[in-house]
């Protein structure tokens, strides 16, 4: 009975191994005994079955796959193909290659207010004497008037007023008559700066001290200066001679600080003299 049953062993151990090769995972069918045949894993040094002892080999790499070939442009395609042929290409149907434009130069001729172009360069002409200077220079030559004189836009003419009634108006008043022209600015300071002086002099005139007297004398005058002046420049101003008028912005300026100058003078002499 058990030299009958070999045979019987051996058989039924065959088929449960072909049936366990039949049912097994992808992944388990990765390496085949040489000797009985079974189905391995890949990383398997023994054979499952026999316990036959592998021979280690080196994995192979597979061969990386080959580039993607990418469309080869209408053109090209259609150039080799004449080339193929024998035949000339036709290059007409060919887009232009792009080239940077060249600069353009400035040729024309042009005038824009007191600022003029030309072929020999820029220019601008003085308001004041008609004389044309170069672009970088910023004041005139000749006049030596400002480059903002001549580029400044023009004054709206202001209407015409009687210049005796300015002047009229200003001795009553310092300030009425650039008022009454219009020109607000020079209204409000001269008429600030006169007021402010006169009761400077009066205020020095009250002391008794013989300092804060001859200051009272001294701010009188500058405010009888201040009263003639106004009235003068408001009567130039309204003849249409501005170059004529006397207290000018500048000279403005120069006076109050004058003024704060001299008060300082005096408030100190009237402290001294009270002692």
């Amino acid at each position: 009975m058990r030299a009958g049953s070999r045979p019987q062993g051996e058989a039924f151990h065959l088929e449960s191994a072909v049936e366990r090769q039949r049912t097994a995972a992808p992944e388990d069918l990765g390496r085949r005994c040489p000797e009985c045949g079974a189905s391995n894993k890949a990383e398997a040094q023994w054979c499952g079955q026999c316990l036959t002892k592998f021979a280690t080999a080196q994995a192979v790499v597979p061969p990386p796959p080959p580039p993607a070939l990418r469309p080869l442009p209408d053109q090209v395609a259609s150039g080799l193909l004449h080339e193929l042929a024998d035949e000339p290409l036709d290059v007409s149907a060919a887009s232009p290659v792009e080239t940077s434009a060249p600069p353009r130069s400035f040729t024309g001729t042009g005038e824009a207010g007191a600022v003029r172009v030309d072929e020999s360069g820029i220019s601008w002409t003085c308001v004041r004497c008609d004389t044309v200077n170069e672009f970088s220079a910023n004041i005139c030559v000749v006049c030596s008037a400002q480059f903002a004189e001549s580029i400044r836009p023009p004054e709206e003419p202001r209407p015409a007023k009687d210049p005796n009634k300015v002047a009229m108006f200003s001795l009553f008043m310092p300030g009425a008559g650039h008022a009454y022209l219009g020109m607000w600015g020079e209204a409000v300071a001269r008429a600030v700066i006169s007021t402010w002086v006169v009761l400077v002099a009066l205020f020095a005139a009250a002391q008794s001290v013989a300092q804060a007297r001859i200051m009272a004398i001294l701010f009188g005058l500058a405010a009888t200066g201040l009263w003639m002046v106004a009235a003068h420049d408001s009567f130039r101003e309204a003849s249409g001679m501005s170059s004529a008028v006397i207290l000018k912005r500048r000279f403005f300026l120069y006076l109050v600080l004058a003024l704060l100058l001299l008060s300082i003078v005096m408030i100190f002499s009237i402290a001294m003299g009270a002692r």
